[in-house]
Formats: structure tokens, sequence, C-alpha cells
């Protein structure tokens, strides 16, 4: 009962995610030819912002992605042997990664936060260009998760491909013979 609005929750966390590292994507040339000001704002401001809402969406992705998969596997065994299970398990490693790689921009914003008063510009601008080169590769790894993500709806899960691999749908439609009567196929004049 709860299967779809987890998968909603999932792909809604999931957008979020990935769309603010989208977003980092962009900024960072803008940001790297911005004015000072512009560039203290953006650490100050947007990055810990963005750093919150992918804590957030990293958690409802888990908890929502393991509720999923229970569902979907009665047992460990499924998992290996399956083509849905072994991109699941590409995308739990490239999350893995996905999580590391946040873990270090959450550290070195949160160094950057607590020292922004006392930093020089220079500083600053250092630390802002590793945190978003850092949000980049987060993006690579981001998609390459979707990737996985795209190959298990390909595949679809074990039970539903055995489901509908198991089904014959006839897919022929036969139609009664059209009936004309002489004025119906007479030319206008």
């Amino acid at each position: 009962a709860l299967a779809v609005p987890a998968l909603a929750l999932h792909l809604l966390a999931v957008g979020a995610w990935a769309g603010g590292l989208g977003y980092a994507a962009i900024l960072w040339p803008a940001w790297s030819r911005s004015e000072t000001d512009v560039k203290r704002s953006v650490v100050a401001h947007a990055i810990p912002r963005f750093s919150s809402l992918a804590l957030i969406s990293v958690l409802m992705i888990a908890v929502s992605g393991l509720y999923v998969g229970i569902l979907l596997f009665p047992g460990l065994t499924d998992v290996a042997l399956s083509a849905y299970g072994q991109a699941l398990l590409l995308k739990t490693a490239l999350f893995a990664a996905l999580i590391t790689l946040g873990a270090m921009n959450r550290r070195t914003l949160a160094l950057m936060s607590s020292s922004s008063i006392r930093a020089t510009i220079g500083e600053l601008i250092a630390g802002g260009r590793a945190l978003l080169r850092r949000m980049r590769r987060e993006l690579w790894f981001a998609m390459a998760a979707l990737l996985a993500a795209a190959t298990m709806l390909e595949v679809g899960p074990p039970g539903v491909a055995l489901t509908a691999a198991a089904v014959q749908l006839d897919s022929t439609a036969t139609l009664p013979p059209m009936q004309t009567s002489p004025s119906a196929v007479a030319a206008p004049t």
C-alpha cells in the first residue's frame, strides 16, 4: 500500500538532489567570474541551503529505496541473481560514493562557514572552488546512478519480469467488414 508513495518520495528526493547538483555545475563558471561580494554570498548562503536540502534528500532516498527494495526482493540471492538486482547493487555503490563526496562537501562547508569572518577572500574563493568542483564530480556520479536506475527500469524487477514473460498477449484485432451503401459511395456533385 505504501510502495507507490515510497517510490514517489524516492524520485522526488533524487530530483531535488540531482537538480541541485546540476545547478551547481552551471553555477561554477558564473561564480568564478563573479564579484567578491557575490562569491562570499554564494559560499555563505546558497551552498549551505543546498547542503541542507541534499542531506534531507539523501535520507529520503536511503529510507525509501530500502523500503522499496525490501518489497521487491524476498531474499538477498534475488538481488545478486537478477539483472535488476545487479543494477540496484551498482546504483547503491554509486550512492555510497555520492554520500562520501557529499560528506566531504559538508565538512568543507562547515570549515568555510566557521572561518568565513576571519577568512580572506582568497581562502573563501579557494574553498568555494574546491566545493563546487566536488559538487560537479558528485553530479557525474549522480548521472551514473541515474543510468543504473534506467537499466533497472529497462529490465524490470524480477517478479514483474517473470510475470510479464509468462503472460502472452494477443494483440491482433478483428474488425467487422464495413457496410457501404450506394449513396455513401457516390461522389458529390
